[in-house]
């Protein structure tokens, strides 16, 4: 069992499970009440600690993402998203309030997650 911690707030929560070397999928990643040009979108401090950072989220703005590699964002639902790709973290940071069935979100997550290497 990993060692339990505390965190104050999702930059902590970062900081301390996002490694450089990760290839992410941040679940409602459009959201969360914060404009995609602040330094403090949970997705943009994703961006700048991983290796990799994908999105899924049910709608968001194609417009406003000039800068992202569009190829790696989708329009789906959490309980039923499609990735040909493993992940080492899926971030769903304020999101499972907003599922019909959460259950199904988070069996469809671990389908995606890659084996755990220690």
């Amino acid at each position: 069992m990993k060692d339990v911690f505390t965190v104050k707030n999702k930059t902590e929560l970062l900081d301390t499970l996002i490694k450089a070397d990760d290839v992410v999928l941040d679940v409602g990643f459009w959201g969360q009440g914060i404009k995609i040009d602040s330094d403090h979108w949970p997705h943009r401090l994703l961006l700048s600690r991983a290796k990799d950072v994908y999105g899924i989220d049910i709608d968001f703005d194609v417009s406003q993402m000039q800068s992202f590699d569009e190829s790696k964002y989708k329009k789906q639902a959490a309980e039923d998203f499609s990735f040909d790709i493993k992940f080492n973290v899926i971030f769903a940071g304020d999101l499972i309030e907003h599922l019909v069935n959460p259950g199904l979100f988070l069996e469809n997550a671990k389908k995606h997650l890659a084996p755990e290497v220690d």
